[in-house]
């Protein structure tokens, strides 16, 4: 949510006083209640302190970075670099972080400090050779294999080493997530089985059509600078279906569960609980130039 406020209020959308204010103090709760004084990530704020998740670095850098550009205060650029410095000291290059070449690139560009900008950038092509180095042998993450790793890896190469002969293979891995179905929660959009217990209020097992990651496929395929027509129409397909998660009046629900039925349980239905299908307008309103 603070990430799509701020893409509201870096367009002049909405009250600008009242965005100012909720993004100046989320950025103080994510400072004293998110971030520890070694600059690591947690996975919440009421976790201990030594339980950190690696994936919650790029998008904490990015709103850091995202404040600097509103407001143009320093400590928040430092922060942002700091984080994303942090997050390799603890092995950010054997990860596929989600927004993370993004991220890197971004604070680099605004980083006045140019030799600590191009060891961002160099740390991030390495990062990336690492994984075309790597072939199929893709480490496991908190699952074994999933699109929301592919699509990072299209990202990562698309971004950082886009030469490489492992950036079309990568691309047909990510487009296997996805078919050509004509119904519109499955069109082009990347499989996500849900596991009942992040997500959602009915706590159903079962794929979820669209999980708002599945914009993930969208985001990588603009990136890819040898995108054809087709990638760009698919991408925005796939944009466009993840707007089905709202309602006309404002809601949103976190997951559609897709089978007609679960355990016994009646499904084929929108979980009633709203969560992280913001994801899907932040990501598409960062991809339109």
């Amino acid at each position: 949510m603070p990430s799509l406020l701020q893409q509201a209020r870096l367009r002049g959308w909405g009250d600008a006083d009242a965005l100012d204010a909720a993004l100046h103090g989320w950025a103080a709760y994510a400072r004293a209640r998110l971030i520890t004084a070694d600059h690591d990530v947690l996975w919440g704020s009421d976790t201990p302190q030594e339980k950190i998740r690696l994936y919650n670095f790029p998008w904490m850098a990015r709103f850091f970075a995202d404040q600097y550009v509103l407001y143009r205060q320093p400590g928040d650029l430092e922060l942002a670099a700091t984080l994303i410095e942090r997050v390799y000291h603890l092995g950010a290059d054997q990860h596929l972080l989600i927004g993370h070449p993004e991220a890197v690139l971004q604070v680099a560009d605004l980083l006045p400090d140019q030799a600590r900008a191009d060891a961002l950038r160099e740390r991030l092509r390495r990062h990336a050779l690492n994984f075309a180095d790597l072939g199929t042998d893709l480490p496991a993450h908190e699952v074994n294999y999933e699109q929301s790793m592919v699509a990072p890896l299209v990202s990562l190469l698309s971004l950082a080493a886009p030469e490489s002969p492992a950036l079309p293979t990568a691309l047909r891995w990510l487009r296997a997530f996805g078919g050509p179905q004509p119904h519109v929660r499955l069109h082009d959009i990347g499989i996500r089985h849900w596991d009942g217990y992040w997500f959602g209020r009915n706590r159903q097992w079962g794929d979820t059509f669209p999980h708002y990651w599945s914009v993930l496929s969208a985001v990588a395929m603009l990136q890819n600078p040898h995108r054809t027509p087709a990638d760009e129409q698919a991408a925005d397909g796939i944009f466009r279906a993840n707007t089905i998660d709202f309602a006309d009046a404002g809601s949103a629900s976190c997951g559609f569960v897709m089978p007609s039925c679960v355990d016994g349980r009646p499904a084929h239905t929108a979980d009633p609980l709203a969560n992280d299908q913001d994801w899907a307008l932040v990501l598409w309103l960062r991809s339109i130039p």
